[in-house]
């Protein structure tokens, strides 16, 4: 996933583990200045998944956080304007999940 330079200058990985429902997240970059955070959000959504939790309530979740520096429009020429970089990461799990064969 690549964020605008201003929002992010490394590229950020993330990795969705599980066949055709995800269990695990993982996330990897070389900007480090939220890394703790990172780690953070990934084991408390993993651990919700695990203990079965639906994948969907994780998503909404994810769309609704938003970031007070501003918000941006994804640079893949969609147009698709995000709150956040964690609500880009929604919209990638939430397109992971919907196109994943069941």
């Amino acid at each position: 996933m690549k964020a605008p330079d201003d929002i992010s200058k490394s590229a950020i990985y993330f990795t969705i583990v599980g066949d055709t429902t995800p269990k695990m997240f993982f996330i990897n970059s070389k900007d480090m200045q939220s890394f703790q955070w990172i780690i953070a959000l990934m084991t408390s959504y993993s651990r919700l998944l695990r203990m079965g939790s639906p994948v969907e309530n994780i998503i909404n979740d994810m769309k609704e956080t938003f970031d007070p520096g501003g918000s941006y429009i994804i640079p893949d020429g969609s147009g698709v304007k995000v709150s956040s970089i964690v609500h880009h990461l929604g919209l990638v799990l939430e397109k992971h999940v919907l196109e994943t064969p069941k």
